[in-house]
C-alpha cells in the first residue's frame, strides 16, 4: 500500500487532484456568489455540482496516465526514469492549487460578511390614512 502511495505522489496525481478540488470549490463560490447577484436557479447550481464532481474522475485518470513535462505532455511509460522528477511542474501544480484556494476562500468571506443577506421575511410599511383608522380598534398584538 506504501508503494502505490509513493507512486501517487511521484505521478503528481495527488497535486492534480488537489488542484482540481481547489478549482471546484473557486467555481462552487462564484456560482454561489453569481445567484446572489443574478438570481440564478439552484437547479444551475446542482449541475455545477455534478459538473465537478464528474470531473474528478477524467482529472485522476489524466494525471495517474500522463506527466506534464517542459516541451509538452506525455505518456508516464514513454519518460525514462532519470527524467520523471520534475521539480518546477510539481511546484507550478502547488502554487496553482494555493492561488485557487486563496481566491476561494477570499469570495467566501466576501459572500460571508460583505453581502448583505437576503431576509426570508420582507417587511413592509403600508401607509393607512386618518379616515381608515378613525373608529378602528386595533386588533391582536401591536
Amino acid at each position: 500500500m506504501r508503494n502505490f502511495f509513493n507512486e501517487l505522489y511521484r505521478r503528481n496525481v495527488i497535486r492534480a487532484t488537489s488542484a482540481y478540488l481547489a478549482f471546484a470549490w473557486l467555481a462552487t463560490q462564484i456560482a454561489h456568489l453569481a445567484d446572489h447577484a443574478m438570481d440564478i436557479s439552484g437547479s444551475a447550481q446542482r449541475w455545477l455540482m455534478m459538473f465537478l464532481c464528474i470531473g474528478l474522475i477524467p482529472t485522476v485518470t489524466f494525471s495517474w496516465r500522463y506527466e506534464l513535462m517542459e516541451h509538452g505532455l506525455q505518456e508516464e511509460e514513454n519518460i525514462p526514469r532519470p527524467k520523471l522528477v520534475h521539480h518546477n511542474v510539481a511546484t507550478g501544480l502547488d502554487r496553482i492549487t494555493i492561488i485557487f484556494l486563496l481566491l476561494a476562500f477570499l469570495l467566501a468571506v466576501v459572500d460571508q460578511f460583505a453581502i448583505e443577506p437576503e431576509s426570508p421575511h420582507e417587511y413592509r410599511t403600508i401607509e393607512l390614512r386618518d379616515s381608515e383608522l378613525a373608529g378602528t380598534e386595533p386588533s391582536g398584538p401591536v
